[in-house]
């Protein structure tokens, strides 16, 4: 007999999913958004469900876009040096391939596209090509944006065929504009048009109604990401310079975590639970994890806080990011005794 508990519930996504999946995925939201970086991102975090919304929104896509690329690194000899590493931060990209693989190894995608600026290529390119390199290669590709500063009606209509293409655009720590047309790093300092390409487009509403065809969803952990302008009051009272670096572009779902890289490894074991896939695994392992690091690293990724060439993220050891997956792998792995008996 089957109990109350794991009957099955009709969510907004029009999946079916039982009553044991949404209470797996909540742990797993609850668990990325402990704050153990310490930063306060508590603060921000409504009523729980945004993990459980994003990750059924990515099952039912067909096409799926992911933007990434946060330029937090300024390069210290200008942007035409070519000594300088690439300004990109190791928080990002591996959660965006978590997410990739995820969708990939689901062959439920047609494809998937990761998109990012010039500035972020080599790091991504690198990521991609360590992280998916076991995953079929007609699946996905890399779609690179020139900068603001040489953006033109050719770039327009690359960004514009992605948008009419895409059924669902996720942007997992991606840098937004501000209210005031600048990028800020969390410290106010100006991730200019030499760097971002103009990708929030893809989030703000009149570019939206032209094409309705996508929803939207953002992973960000402080404020300043694409699709963060959702909760922009509660980033205004609660982040240090609030009013300034705010994202300006909201979306239609949004998680916030300690580190977004987190909730990337949280949307693919919240993809594994709702598939019922045991025979796939759509979590990254340890080790998939520390060699899309280091494909970073050795691209010129850097931490994003302590600014080291290392496998830290956001000033976390490695460690910390693999006891986070290894939670998430537990909390998937339980079985949901209700229904076997």
């Amino acid at each position: 007999m089957v109990k109350p508990e794991s009957t099955f519930v009709l969510i907004s996504s029009g999946i079916m999913a039982s009553s044991w999946c949404l209470k797996q995925i909540a742990k797993m939201e609850a668990v990325v958004q402990r704050d153990e970086g310490g930063r306060g991102i508590r603060k921000l975090c409504r009523k729980g469900g945004a993990l459980y919304d994003i990750s059924t929104q990515l099952f039912r896509a067909k096409r799926v876009t992911i933007l990434t690329g946060f330029p937090c690194l300024q390069r210290e000899g200008g942007a035409n040096s070519s000594s300088n590493l690439p300004p990109t931060e190791t928080d990002g990209p591996s959660g965006a391939i978590a997410i990739c693989r995820a969708l990939l190894r689901l062959d439920k995608v047609k494809e998937v596209v990761i998109a990012t600026d010039e500035c972020n290529a080599s790091v991504l390119k690198a990521c991609a090509n360590e992280g998916l390199r076991k995953e079929n290669s007609n699946s996905w590709r890399l779609e690179i944006f020139s900068p603001k500063l040489y953006w033109n009606a050719k770039e327009q209509e690359k960004l514009e065929m992605i948008a009419a293409w895409s059924s669902h655009i996720i942007a997992i720590e991606r840098g937004s504009l501000a209210k005031d047309g600048n990028a800020y790093t969390m410290s106010g300092k100006v991730m200019g048009p030499d760097l971002m390409a103009p990708l929030d487009q893809l989030f703000q509403k009149n570019f939206r109604a032209k094409y309705p065809n996508y929803s939207t969803s953002c992973i960000g952990d402080g404020g300043n990401e694409l699709g963060m302008g959702s909760i922009s009051d509660l980033i205004e009272i609660h982040v240090p310079k609030g009013p300034l670096i705010v994202s300006a572009s909201p979306s239609d779902t949004l998680l916030c975590a300690s580190v977004s890289n987190w909730g990337g490894y949280a949307a693919a074991a919240a993809l594994q639970v709702i598939s019922n896939k045991s025979d796939k695994i759509l979590i990254p392992s340890e080790e998939e994890e520390i060699k899309t690091i280091k494909a970073a690293n050795n691209a010129g990724a850097r931490d994003g806080i302590t600014g080291e060439a290392n496998l830290s993220v956001d000033g976390i050891s490695i460690e910390g990011h693999l006891g986070i997956l290894e939670e998430l792998r537990s909390i998937a792995e339980e079985k949901n005794h209700q229904e076997s008996e």
